[in-house]
């Protein structure tokens, strides 16, 4: 509503989004044996929002601002798989895809049916997942200390910055793509009486890639 000046513009004018929501998810845990077990949580919803609330850059492209649209639809769903082995490693695979798209038939400034009708909305992630694995020493160093050391691996498909159905595509344009995004993390945490005290050592985006925000701005390297 207020902003802050620096980075947002407010908009006293924006109105409060209203839902209907359905969820349909699924759990199953199961093991081949004691020392492997497996864990499935699988999700799939429907959703459509009046008055949604999304961001987008205001006229001068200098600020973000917060805006309403009226209708967008989202269907999709998340998929989680676990796994563990004894006490000591840990892994995890987890993926979402969203199709969020604008429902709205009316359109400020144009005459007839939007051009923006049943677009995908703009500056939305629709297909994101990750790949984890720890490696747990458990008593190191004592009874109630353990050493994990940790990798994340970090994926964001492409998409678009600006609505899909308006603009060229040529690099030059303003209807540009958010490249798809890679990075891995790493880190290693010492505990020490059950987690009382902690000694990290962590590191961001080893690979050291290109990453970037919704708007396309540059996130710090390495």
């Amino acid at each position: 509503l207020f902003g802050d000046v620096e980075h947002y513009e407010g908009n006293a004018s924006l109105k409060p989004e209203k839902s209907n929501n359905m969820n349909l998810g699924v759990l199953y845990d199961f093991s081949f044996n004691p020392d492997n077990r497996f864990a499935l949580i699988a999700n799939a919803f429907y959703r459509h929002a009046d008055d949604f609330i999304y961001q987008r850059l205001n006229n001068n492209q200098s600020k973000y601002v917060s805006d309403n649209r009226d209708g967008v639809r989202s269907i999709g769903g998340d998929l989680d798989l676990r796994y563990s082995y004894k006490r000591w490693f840990m892994a995890g695979l987890n993926a979402t895809y969203q199709s969020v798209k604008n429902m709205q038939k009316v359109e400020r400034g144009y005459t007839g049916i939007s051009p923006l009708y049943k677009n995908q909305m703009p500056n939305i992630p629709y297909l994101f997942g990750n790949l984890d694995a720890s490696v747990i020493f458990p008593e190191l160093g004592g009874k109630n200390n353990r050493l994990n050391v940790g990798a994340n691996l970090l994926y964001v498909h492409e998409f678009w910055l600006y609505w899909p159905g308006l603009g060229s595509t040529d690099a030059d344009a303003e209807k540009r793509k958010i490249p798809t995004q890679l990075s891995v993390d790493a880190n290693i945490v010492y505990s020490i009486a059950n987690g009382r005290y902690n000694i990290a050592l962590e590191g961001k985006n080893l690979t050291d890639n290109r990453l970037v925000d919704n708007f396309s701005l540059q996130k710090p390297s390495r």
